[in-house]
């Protein structure tokens, strides 16, 4: 392998290290301040008026959870952003990315918006206008996590069905089979998050847990798919399946060279 090919992995391999760092810093602060919230809820305020309930909507807005509600549109944000990185890998097409970054963009405004409306005095992401821009927010943040998803599950769906029957190779397979589709497409990430957003939708307590998992997937998948990159699964292998003959009994089983992968 040449010189050039060790400093490009090289390059990837630290940038998605800090990458993932930042990912995990993000939902570190999250959870902080849930856990901050909750322990002063149920604990150091556990005589308030109310109950925990009604400190919960009172202070909901109070500063430590408005930084909270910005790591995790910034863990959204982030999150998004690989996928539609992923999206062009599998496709590498650009075209395909336009509607993803428009969404992108929709939901970074969105995302600032909605932070101003629930960080307000008296803001409450789960009552009033809060409630009506968060659900425009993460409507169009699950909606282009759907889309992304559904580009990438359906890319990587139609190379299996052209190569799998004409090539065994060791890079070929790595893209074959349920748990590449899942990982790559951050099948249960996108899969929390409208479970979410459907309970958020219809009012429905629930929608407090599902949040919770949601924003936990928003960090876990983007880790499952940094792991499965620098383990060498990257563009070059859905280039060499892009090559691959469709349903060509007749090509040799070796034609791709392992030391490549």
């Amino acid at each position: 392998m040449s010189e050039a090919f060790f400093q490009h992995a090289f390059y990837i391999g630290n940038y998605f290290t800090a990458f993932s760092m930042r990912l995990l810093l993000l939902l570190t602060v999250y959870v902080s301040t849930e856990l901050v919230f909750g322990e002063e809820a149920w604990i150091t305020h556990a005589d308030n008026p109310g109950g925990a309930a009604a400190y919960l909507v009172e202070y909901a807005s109070v500063w430590y959870q408005t930084m909270g509600s910005t790591a995790s549109v910034a863990l959204q944000l982030m999150t998004d952003a690989l996928l539609i990185y992923r999206c062009f890998i599998v496709w590498n097409n650009y075209a395909v990315l336009i509607f993803p970054c428009i969404l992108w963009v929709g939901t970074l405004g969105l995302g600032i918006v909605e932070l101003a409306a629930s960080g307000a005095p008296n803001g409450d992401l789960f009552v009033g206008l809060a409630e009506d821009i968060g659900l425009a927010y993460f409507s169009t943040t699950i909606g282009l996590n759907v889309l992304a998803t559904g580009l990438i599950c359906g890319r990587i769906l139609h190379l299996q069905m052209r190569t799998y029957a004409s090539d065994r190779t060791r890079r070929a397979l790595r893209y074959s089979g349920t748990i590449p589709i899942i990982v790559e497409s951050a099948v249960p990430y996108t899969l929390s998050g409208i479970a979410f957003l459907v309970s958020y939708g219809i009012g429905s307590p629930i929608s407090v847990l599902w949040l919770s998992i949601y924003v936990m997937f928003t960090c876990i998948s983007p880790q499952l798919i940094i792991l499965r990159t620098m383990g060498g699964v990257d563009e070059n292998a859905i280039e060499e399946l892009e090559r691959q003959p469709s349903f060509d009994h007749k090509s040799p089983l070796n034609s791709v060279d392992d030391r490549q992968i």
